[in-house]
């Protein structure tokens, strides 16, 4: 097996084994973001628990397209796309809850 053909293999569990913990960060996210804005606009809107959320993410992630790439993404974009952007987007919902 060739040092390419190693590094593939690597990132490909790497990223097989992130997937659930950025199922999770997403779902705790949106939960969150729901829990936190949604009551603020609209006084009756039910509260949403983990498990709700949890099925709306994967829900979505099935039905919205990641993006279309000209080339295949390195690993720092598709960390980023998996990790980072669920948490930049919770920092930036917890920073916005002191406005309200």
């Amino acid at each position: 097996m060739t040092t390419e053909e190693k590094n593939t293999v690597l990132q490909t569990t790497l990223l097989f084994l992130l997937m659930p913990v950025m199922v999770v960060i997403s779902s705790l996210t949106l939960a969150y973001g729901w829990n936190t804005y949604l009551p603020t606009i609209w006084s009756a809107a039910p509260s949403m628990n983990w498990a709700q959320a949890f099925g709306i993410t994967i829900t979505l992630r099935m039905l919205l397209p990641n993006g279309y790439y000209e080339e295949e993404p390195d690993m720092t974009t598709r960390f980023f796309n998996m990790i980072g952007k669920p948490l930049v987007l919770l920092l930036a919902l917890w920073l916005g809850h002191f406005w309200l």
